[in-house]
Formats: structure tokens, sequence, C-alpha cells
């Protein structure tokens, strides 16, 4: 007599995340010229006629398995049962919210404000710039060593063998200003204009305004982005 059988494996393996499409593939043995395939998940008939079953519904635990009936001459152990494979679901990763950018003005350190998983497991990364962080696994940790730019970070939510979740969250640093100095004060006799003498800052843009006049009349500023 002839001894038929079946094997089945998943394309994805039997760790998959949830809603993510398995393909199961069946290999006859002793099937003859047009072996009959029942897909079962759970004991429960599914899938059609076919060597191949694809489902994204599965939930952890479920177990699926093919019977096979060989069309070969002289069979016997008629049908022939698939080993079973039992699968393991696994959800996704919380969205990731890396929190809001910042903008600091001549500091070196600033707090990070991400999400804290509710699934999976959070981790910081250096996208861009320079940057030292000092726990990478705290969504709220610190960042020290911040220089004049720009740095980018990331904060990536990993739940394998689900895709990971990462969003990025951008630091500027803009170093102070220089320090103005509007030049001294003018004592004018009978004169209706004045020439200013302020010093032109290294770091930032300088501009004039009237902060106050005293006596009658206005002030007009002829260019009030020019120090002198």
């Amino acid at each position: 007599p002839i001894i038929p059988g079946v094997s089945i494996v998943a394309n994805t393996g039997v760790s998959i995340c949830a809603g993510a499409t398995a393909t199961f593939t069946a290999t006859p043995i002793n099937g003859g010229s047009s072996p009959a395939y029942q897909w079962k998940i759970n004991g429960y008939n599914v899938g059609n006629n076919s060597n191949t079953f694809s489902t994204s519904v599965l939930s952890n635990g479920d177990q699926v398995s093919c019977e096979l009936i060989s069309n070969a001459d002289c069979v016997s152990a008629y049908p022939a049962m698939s080993n079973i494979l039992t699968m393991m679901i696994t959800q996704n990763p919380t969205a990731s919210n890396a929190g809001p950018d910042q903008n600091l003005c001549n500091l070196t350190t600033a707090i990070l404000a991400a999400n804290n998983p509710v699934i999976g497991a959070g981790s910081w990364s250096v996208v861009s710039g320079i940057a030292n962080i000092s726990d990478t696994l705290s969504p709220t940790t610190s960042v020290t060593g911040l220089i004049t730019g720009s740095v980018t970070l990331r904060w990536k939510i990993s739940n394998p063998p689900c895709t990971s979740s990462y969003d990025d969250v951008t630091i500027s640093v803009s170093a102070s200003p220089t320090i103005a100095n509007a030049g001294p004060d003018q004592d004018l006799c009978n004169l209706t204009y004045a020439t200013l003498s302020a010093n032109t800052p290294n770091v930032g843009n300088g501009s004039w305004s009237v902060v106050n006049v005293s006596g009658v009349g206005s002030v007009t500023i002829a260019d009030p982005l020019s120090p002198n």
C-alpha cells in the first residue's frame, strides 16, 4: 500500500505580527496526480482546495493544519494529516511620539518628552548633529553636550517581529546675542538730526526703536537696522 502524507510551513514562521498576512504551503507525499486539500484552524475547516492558504486574522495560539486526500492508487491511511503549526501573534508597538521640537538659547542640556510605550520598548538614537543621550531607554532622559546648531533625535518603539514605530524631535540651540552697546549719550545744540554709533553684533541682529521722546516733536530713525 501507498501511505500518503503532507507537511506544512508558513512563510512567516510561527511568530507574526497582528494583522500581518501569513501564507501556508502544503507539500504532499504520495498525493497522486490531483490531491485534495482541506485547511483547518483549530480543527475548523477554512480556505479552499489548494496547496496554499493565506490569512491575516489569526489569534495568538491558533493551530493551523491541513488534511490531504490522495488520489494515488492503493492508498492507505486516508486522509493524511499534516503537522500542526501553533501561531504566536505579537501586537504592534505603541505609536511613537518623540515630543515637541525645542528651541534653546545658549544651553548645552535639554530634557526630552517622548511617550512611554504601552506595547514594546523604546530607545533613543542620534539621527544627526551632536548630543549625548544620558539614558537611551528613558522617554524623558536628559541630553547633554549640545552645541550651537541643531540635533535630531529619534524615539523608536519596537516589538519584534512587528515593524518598529519611530518619531523624530529636533533641538535647535542658538548662541546668546552680542551684548548691545548703543553708543555714548549725545548733547546737541539746535540740531534736528544725529548720527548714532552702536556696536555691530557678531551674533544676532540689531535694530533701533524709540523708547522715549522728551520735548515737542517726534523722532524718525532713518535705518532701524543700521548701528550708525
